[in-house]
């Protein structure tokens, strides 16, 4: 119908027409996840900058946001060869030390095995994979002393970086974005979970990090009419105040509201991909070679940086465990309103075993639920970290024993509790180890 084309699905011919007349827009996460990319995925993606070089842009914001967390992202990776280290370490020694003490029943009745033997092979094996480590560490590139990714980005994009906006220009789109998120207009509102209130410092410029996805979009539709192009936006950013998401699991595409301001502002089109998926029309549409592996991993890194599990997805990882245990937490945190949402957050402690899920209702208040565990070990660590000081109170009644051997433990925590103090209040715990985060959002 006329006047709703924003509603309709692009035909693969249309979508082909708009590659070949459009500029390929990419997010600040897009190139900060260059760092975390092995060689051969980082040589594709910068091998398509390269060959489409006059079709690549980035807005002012995307660079400004790029270079402030580009540190951050590279410490993070130097850093997880400690972390590793120290997990195996940790449970290494656990599990040299419960298999000697359930093997030490064999050490003078079994004439065919000689356990110190089997011990040592472990000891050094595990001893080997830590040299690995070691080693792989060494070998790391130190980027904030010298990076090739930054200057090979610096000259790619020298002349596709749009013009920063002044403080009047900002301030503008500052109060526009307030009127926008209060309507839960796209993009950005979402950011203000996490983002309210920061600021950034840059050029005699104060720049507000709550509507920096705003920024990006309005700096996007200014390119748009200025040089009458269509754009395919390439982000990693996974939240609804982008993606059309029906009944919080499937992803249609962009949000229809974002296609049609765009359209009714500039004249053209807009379409969005992740880099997967860009990685993967850019191997159709241009010929360009690029691995299936690096399809693959950038898909799955893009999944742990900012994952949006389905209720298809999630169900399947919550079954490893216990589904019935999943469906009683599901029932308990979100009541009978199916529109309601939950944010869950799960995280490998001890020896792989032991999950904690963190589910938030629409009343913002937190609940957790503790499987697998030594209840009375956890309780103490709890009330010595600082986790202790956001919990508001311990239901011992809900405490379930499930097939015999699982504890589940609901803690209600404070409203409006940042996953940030969460997070450290969960690394203060000795035992405890974080290992990847995956939210869910339904």
């Amino acid at each position: 119908m006329k006047g709703f084309e924003a509603f309709y699905k692009k035909s693969p011919e249309e979508i082909k027409d708009m590659w070949n007349e459009c500029i390929f827009v990419f997010d600040a996460n897009v190139l900060l996840n260059l760092y975390r990319y092995s060689k051969e995925t980082k040589e594709d993606l910068l091998s398509i900058f390269k060959n489409q070089q006059n079709k690549i842009w980035i807005p002012h914001q995307v660079a400004l946001e790029f270079h402030f967390n580009r540190p951050n992202v590279i410490q993070d990776q130097s850093d997880s060869y400690g972390s590793i280290l120290s997990t195996l370490n940790r449970k290494s020694s656990d599990f040299i030390n419960d298999l000697n003490e359930d093997l030490k029943e064999y050490k003078k009745r079994h004439p065919g095995i000689i356990i110190e033997d089997l011990l040592s092979k472990v000891s050094k094996t595990i001893e080997e994979v830590s040299n690995q480590i070691k080693q792989a560490e060494s070998e790391h590139p130190d980027y904030l002393d010298n990076d090739p990714i930054l200057n090979e980005l610096s000259e790619l994009f020298s002349d596709s970086i749009g013009e920063q906006y002044d403080q009047s220009k900002l301030d503008q789109i500052y109060q526009e974005g307030d009127k926008r998120y209060k309507a839960k207009i796209p993009p950005g509102y979402k950011d203000l979970e996490d983002k309210k209130g920061k600021k950034k410092y840059w050029n005699n410029l104060i720049f507000s990090d709550e509507y920096g996805d705003l920024v990006v979009w309005n700096q996007i539709i200014d390119k748009a009419k200025t040089d009458s192009v269509n754009v395919v936006f390439v982000t990693e950013d996974e939240k609804e105040d982008w993606w059309q998401i029906v009944n919080r699991r499937v992803t249609l595409g962009p949000r229809i509201e974002l296609i049609e301001e765009f359209r009714r502002k500039t004249e053209k089109s807009f379409y969005m991909y992740k880099t997967y998926r860009f990685l993967q029309f850019a191997k159709e549409t241009f010929q360009h070679e690029v691995r299936s592996e690096s399809i693959k991993e950038t898909q799955e890194i893009g999944n742990q940086i900012s994952s949006d599990l389905t209720i298809s997805e999630f169900d399947k990882i919550i079954s490893y465990h216990d589904m019935k245990h999943y469906k009683s937490l599901k029932n308990s945190a979100i009541s009978i309103d199916d529109k309601m949402y939950a944010e869950e957050w799960f995280k490998n402690i001890i020896n792989n075993k032991y999950e904690i899920a963190l589910v938030r209702n629409k009343y913002e208040v937190e609940f957790v639920a503790i499987i697998d565990f030594n209840l009375e070990k956890l309780l103490q660590e709890i009330n010595k970290s600082s986790l202790r000081e956001i919990i508001t109170g311990i239901d011992n009644t809900s405490l379930n024993y499930m097939s015999g051997e699982k504890n589940t433990l609901y803690i209600t925590l404070n409203r409006n509790v940042h996953r940030n103090d969460i997070r450290r209040g969960l690394q203060d715990i000795e035992f405890i180890e974080i290992q990847r985060v995956m939210e869910s959002n339904f």
